[in-house]
């Protein structure tokens, strides 16, 4: 689902940088998200800037993993064996583009 609010402003950002943000955000989402849930996408204008978010309705990271989580080859603690595929450096990607 997305959520766009019905005006938004124009924003000036790198095209690749920004796809490459959203993509490992989605990734990361459908990774470690409950498979039958629904992933949602929002923006909203905030003082001039832009506020992207993506989420799901999943448990969440478990706290002792939050530290390390933009960290690069670091893999938050799950149950789901399909989630530990990939080396975890799509948050630490993110991390060094902002």
């Amino acid at each position: 689902m997305v959520e766009l609010p019905i005006a938004i402003p124009l924003v000036y950002a790198g095209l690749r940088r920004t796809v490459q943000v959203l993509v490992n955000l989605l990734s990361n989402v459908n990774k470690y998200g409950p498979a039958t849930e629904e992933i949602t996408v929002t923006a909203e204008a905030i003082e001039g800037w832009i506020r992207m978010a993506v989420s799901d309705r999943g448990p969440g990271i478990p706290q002792e993993y939050r530290e390390g989580l933009f960290t690069r080859f670091i893999h938050p603690g799950h149950s789901n064996a399909d989630a530990w595929a990939g080396a975890s450096l799509g948050l630490s990607v993110i991390k060094a583009i902002f």
